[in-house]
């Protein structure tokens, strides 16, 4: 009887300690997993994007498949905004020369500017704006109704102000610069005004982190 017990006591000791070894290692690995602090990482649920189709600057059609297999930075915005667009893509542009300094940077990274006033900018119109940013940066236009729809999906606020007696009128938009990952995900948000360095610094945290 008392050999019995023994055996018990023995059992029941050895299994706790596996239990407790095998909770410390999945703590381990969840810890692992943490994402970095980064500010503007959207982990662990990053948004998949849901398909859409517009117009790239070139008149070749922009959908989701064009953002897939590329890390993707992405501002809303349009060519008679007054000061805001034209900065952040300066500053895009400086990101981008940062990011060109690493190997394979450019067939890895891409930048992309998507209308928010498709009536007046037209393929034409865009492929103007951005060569005059950088030659390499693609602008992206369509019909109202996809736009709105995409602008919507990925929590961009953008709405048209009432023309003036002339007819001219402006557009109310949000300014965040996107970050859409190679599986098609809304992997990170760069809100503004920040410096190139600092986005280049954190998108290569981003990046490290999610490729491992």
């Amino acid at each position: 009887m008392r050999g019995r017990l023994v055996k018990l006591v023995f059992a029941l000791t050895a299994g706790t300690l596996i239990g407790v070894g095998a909770a410390a290692l999945v703590a381990s690995k969840l810890d692992e997993a943490r994402p970095p602090d980064v500010e503007g990482l959207l982990w662990p649920d990053p948004k998949i994007v849901q398909p859409f189709s517009l117009v790239d600057h070139r008149g070749e059609p922009f959908t989701l498949e064009q953002l897939k297999g590329r890390w993707s930075f992405l501002f809303f915005g349009y060519t008679n905004c007054p000061d805001v667009c034209s900065t952040i893509l300066s500053m895009l542009d400086k990101v981008a020369e940062e990011l060109g300094k690493e190997p394979m940077s450019n067939r890895d990274v891409q930048f992309v500017f998507v209308s928010v006033d498709p009536v007046r900018d037209t393929p034409e119109v865009l492929a103007k704006y951005v060569g005059n940013v950088n030659p390499n940066f693609i602008g992206v236009t369509g019909a109202m109704e996809t736009l709105t729809s995409l602008t919507r999906q990925l929590g961009i606020y953008a709405q048209p102000d009432p023309p003036d007696t002339h007819g001219d009128y402006s557009v109310d938009h949000g300014t965040p610069v996107l970050l859409i990952g190679p599986a098609g995900r809304l992997l990170g948000v760069f809100q503004s005004p920040r410096g190139p360095l600092d986005v280049a610094e954190r998108f290569r945290q981003m990046r490290r982190f999610v490729t491992g």
